[in-house]
């Protein structure tokens, strides 16, 4: 799964309640979109939790760099390997979930999943997530990773069901590939 969005969206406790449900860890950053084959492979840095947000993922405490404790504030890191999630190089997505927040930034229960065409998601991405002048234009390469995943416009809910909600969505069978 391919997970792109604004900051402070909520990207890395998604993805912190995924690897805490036993999902392999590529990285929490930038993916590099593989030129002549269809996977993706991440650089490997810890999770970034930002001031205030450790109580989206209490279950990481105990590996947070440095050690936070209730009411502190501050940046922390954690080696998502100590937490023994699996670490992996890279993968072949066939999900891309392009996460937002709810209008009015007020966060319900329930998460919304929107399925988007492939031609969307990649302007989803080019906006969000890329700087066109600093790494050149990866329209092409954006466009066969859309292609050849089911992709989604997801509004958040509460951690647990924003997880829930991409754990049922990348159930599907992989997509069938268009032509770029």
């Amino acid at each position: 799964v391919v997970i792109a969005a604004e900051r402070n969206t909520g990207k890395t406790t998604t993805v912190a309640h995924l690897v805490k449900r036993g999902w392999s860890f590529v990285t929490d950053e930038t993916v590099r979109l593989c030129p002549f084959a269809s996977d993706v492979s991440g650089f490997s840095k810890p999770l970034s939790i930002k001031p205030g947000a450790l109580g989206h993922v209490q279950h990481l405490r105990s590996w947070t760099i440095p050690s936070l404790v209730p009411g502190q504030e501050g940046f922390a890191f954690v080696p998502i390997s100590a937490s023994g999630a699996e670490v992996v190089e890279g993968g072949r997505p066939h999900l891309v979930i392009c996460l937002r927040r709810p209008p009015g930034g007020e966060t319900s229960s329930a998460p919304v999943a929107r399925p988007l065409h492939a031609a969307d998601a990649v302007v989803a991405l080019m906006q969000e997530t890329l700087d066109a002048e600093r790494f050149g234009h990866p329209t092409v390469r954006l466009a066969e990773l859309a292609a050849m995943s089911h992709c989604y416009e997801l509004t958040i809910g509460t951690p647990e069901r924003t997880a829930d909600e991409i754990e049922t969505l990348f159930a599907a069978e992989p997509a069938d590939t268009l032509e770029v």
